[in-house]
Formats: structure tokens, C-alpha cells, sequence
């Protein structure tokens, strides 16, 4: 039940619910204390600022009458390790809004909007590389750029197959620079987010190329579709995994070889969760597009 539920709410609120939920099971680290009133102001706030070190937490607040301080007080940690991307989620849809209406975007022309999201992205870049910041949210910006490409200019932009193909593995092999730091992640997600669009626009702009058949191939398609409940349960499939394997053998140690053999049977193991997910809550719950229902003139032609 705590899983479905988790599935069926809306992304910006899993993770407020899964930590009511976790608060409310045996053993529950949720603890008011006297006091302590839990404000939906906190969960909120924690929900639509993107912060990975504050997400699903459920944050409770003590006011001193005297000093007039805020304490949180009682912690959850998520069971989903990558719910902190949803807050991502939740502040982008609830600020593109107000960032298109202040500035007129949609009277602008496409390069107009493409030069402002990349000075934009810079100065968060420039922000982020001396303070520290939510770097990540210029992923956003990728799919702006992708999007102003393929509807505006460069429509005639058709990078060949082995263009995308280097970018794939330039923004792989980004993830594992020996850099750190608020600089080093600065570098490594600016890198992640322009070859990403690299990928995407060969992909989309050349879909005869052999790029972009592979990534057609039949069982890709099937696991593109039921990627979101991979996303969300994959996770959650390792961690029983890693339970079992503790309870089955208590205080064994194994080494790299273990990990390469254990691979494809996590993966699959994964695969079953995650496919369940998808076939029972996923699929059946989301928005389809209905069938346009023949004309009269049509069914007139029939008959």
C-alpha cells in the first residue's frame, strides 16, 4: 500500500506523503515532541526549494517567545534515494510560469529566448562555482535549447550519428572527473547538459541515422516507457535486495567479482519491481489519448 501510494500521488508530493508515511509506521524516527507543532509551511518549503540535504525531511518548528529562533527538529531520511529530484521538478513547473509572464517570452523571438536562458545558465554557473547551488536546475535549460532548436533556428542543424554518439560518452565519462568542489560539480553538470542536447538533437534531427535506431531497438522502447517507475522503485528493489543478502549471509564479505556477478541479476531484479509498478499503477492511471471518433461524413462513405 505505501508503495502505491507513493505512486499514485502526484510527483511534487511523494515525497511529503512517503515521509507521513514513514512517520506513521512502527519505528517511525517522526517524533513531536512538546511544543512542536509540524507546519505544512515547512513541508512545502523543503518540497519546492530544490535542496537534496533537506528533502524528505518533515520539519517541525519550536517558537521561543524570548529569542524568537526556529529549530527543526526530527528527521526522516527517504526511502527512494532520488526523490531530491523531484523538488527540482516542482520549482521549475512552479517558476517558468511567473519567468515567461515577467519577461514576455512568448512575444520574444527563439533566439532572444535562447540567449536569455544561456546567460541565465551562466550566471548560475559563475553563482554556483564560488557558493555552491543547485547547479542541476540548467538541465532545464537543455531541453529549453532542444526545444528552440527543433521548432526555430537551426532547423537545418542535423549532426551525424557518430556526433551524438561522442556525446554520449563525453557526458558519461563527465560524471567521473576528478574534480571536486562546488567548481567540480559546476564543470561536471555543464558538460552532462550540453552534450545531453547534443544526444537528444542527433537523435531527433537525424531518425534514419544509426544513432537513432538503436536507440529504437524494441526493448529500449519498452524500458524508455517504463522509465519513470523504474526511476522511482529501482531503488527500493536494491535495498531488499541488500537485506536479504544480509539475512542470508550474516557477516560475509566479497569482493569486486561479486559485485560484476551480482550485476545482472540486480538488474533484473529491478526490472520485475519497476515492471510491475508500471503494468498495475503506472499504465492504467495515466492520461491516454482518446480515439477521434469517425465524422459523419466518414461513416457516411462507409455505409
Amino acid at each position: 500500500p505505501l508503495l502505491v501510494l507513493v505512486a499514485l500521488a502526484p510527483a511534487p508530493l511523494r515525497s511529503a506523503r512517503l515521509g507521513l508515511a514513514l512517520s506513521a509506521m512502527p519505528g517511525g524516527n517522526f517524533k513531536p515532541k512538546a511544543g512542536m507543532t509540524p507546519l505544512l509551511s515547512d513541508v512545502l518549503i523543503k518540497l519546492t526549494v530544490p535542496d537534496i540535504r533537506k528533502l524528505g525531511m518533515l520539519c517541525g518548528r519550536r517558537y521561543d517567545d524570548a529569542l524568537g529562533k526556529q529549530e527543526n527538529v526530527s528527521f526522516i531520511t527517504p526511502m527512494i534515494t532520488v526523490a531530491w529530484s523531484l523538488s527540482y521538478e516542482l520549482f521549475y513547473y512552479l517558476a517558468i510560469p511567473f519567468v515567461i509572464a515577467a519577461f514576455s517570452l512568448r512575444k520574444r523571438s527563439s533566439l532572444w529566448r535562447m540567449a536569455f536562458f544561456l546567460i541565465l545558465s551562466g550566471l548560475l554557473a559563475v553563482y554556483c562555482a564560488f557558493n555552491g547551488g543547485h547547479i542541476r536546475l540548467i538541465m532545464f535549460v537543455s531541453g529549453i535549447m532542444l526545444f528552440e532548436v527543433m521548432n526555430g533556428v537551426g532547423k537545418s542543424c542535423r549532426p551525424a550519428s557518430v556526433i551524438g554518439l561522442l556525446a554520449l560518452a563525453l557526458g558519461l565519462s563527465a560524471t567521473l572527473l576528478p574534480v571536486s568542489g562546488s567548481a567540480g560539480v559546476v564543470v561536471k553538470i555543464g558538460i552532462l547538459s550540453v552534450t545531453f542536447f547534443v544526444l537528444c538533437l542527433t537523435c531527433f534531427r537525424n531518425s534514419s541515422g544509426r544513432l537513432a535506431q538503436a536507440f529504437c531497438w524494441t526493448p529500449l522502447r519498452y524500458l524508455g516507457n517504463m522509465s519513470y517507475s523504474y526511476y522511482l522503485v529501482h531503488g527500493l528493489a536494491l535495498q531488499f535486495s541488500f537485506l536479504v543478502l544480509a539475512r542470508a549471509l550474516p557477516g560475509a564479505s566479497f569482493g569486486a567479482w561479486f559485485f560484476w556477478v551480482a550485476l545482472p541479476a540486480m538488474f533484473l531484479l529491478t526490472l520485475l519491481a519497476s515492471g510491475g509498478l508500471f503494468l498495475l499503477v503506472e499504465r492504467p492511471f495515466s492520461l491516454g489519448t482518446t480515439k477521434a471518433r469517425p465524422s459523419a461524413q466518414h461513416v457516411a462513405l462507409a455505409s
